[in-house]
């Protein structure tokens, strides 16, 4: 009876090692982190360069999970990106000013195939969510410090689709990715005017317009990003 539980209790004690053991043979974590150089590249890069245009997120993050048997590369996927802009807008006798603040975000899943020593594919799935708030100035053309806020537009965006790109391996740590993605957001905006300013739009002076809805996004591989694998 004894030698039996004793062997009862090896055999489970070698299965424990064994499965670990197995655990560290079958996977490889590793983490990456990229980093847009579109507007770097643009310098670089003479040939439709007008039509490389930075995405909204700068950084990434993946947690790569390597399966060393099969080669098979699982990734989860965090994106963080902030926008800051603002353009001038002439109409008619008015010159307006108009602020763009873009805050990203986005979570997914992502799969890796190598398909050679330097180029590989990448697909998968991303939950995305983004926010998105425009102001629009009245300057004065008698003085450029003297600004009147006319409207602020406020944009909440909700939604998920896949994605599919290429990789280019510089080496086994650095690689270059651009990507294609089709998105479907839910859509809410909001129009806010200000009171008793004149605003050369078609919108009825002093109504605040709010709408939502669903869209379909689908943007090409024109954006450019360095990873570091550690």
């Amino acid at each position: 009876m004894k030698l039996r539980q004793s062997t009862l209790t090896l055999s489970l004690l070698f299965l424990c090692v064994f499965l670990s053991a197995q655990d560290e043979v079958e996977r490889k974590k590793q983490h990456e982190f990229g980093l847009n150089i579109t507007s770097l590249a643009k310098n670089f890069i003479a040939f439709n360069s007008e039509n490389l245009d930075p995405v909204p997120y700068v950084f990434k993050y993946k947690f790569i999970n390597t399966n060393s048997q099969t080669n098979k590369v699982n990734a989860m996927r965090l994106a963080l990106g902030l926008n800051v802009s603002q353009n001038i807008i002439n109409e008619g006798f008015l010159t307006l000013k108009e602020k763009t603040t873009n805050l990203f975000f986005i979570w997914g899943f992502e799969r890796q195939h190598r398909i050679s020593k330097r180029w590989g594919l990448i697909s998968g799935f991303d939950i995305v969510s983004s926010f998105d708030r425009t102001k629009i100035f009245e300057i004065n053309p008698f003085s450029s410090e003297e600004e009147r806020e006319l409207s602020q537009i406020k944009t909440f965006r909700f939604g998920c689709g896949p994605f599919i790109g290429m990789q280019f391996f510089i080496n086994d740590r650095i690689t270059l990715t651009t990507e294609s993605t089709l998105y479907l957001f839910y859509k809410n905006e909001e129009n806010n005017f200000a009171n008793n300013l004149p605003f050369p739009i078609s919108e009825p002076l002093g109504d605040d317009v709010s709408s939502s809805g669903f869209e379909a996004v689908l943007e090409a591989p024109v954006a450019i990003f360095m990873h570091f694998r550690f």
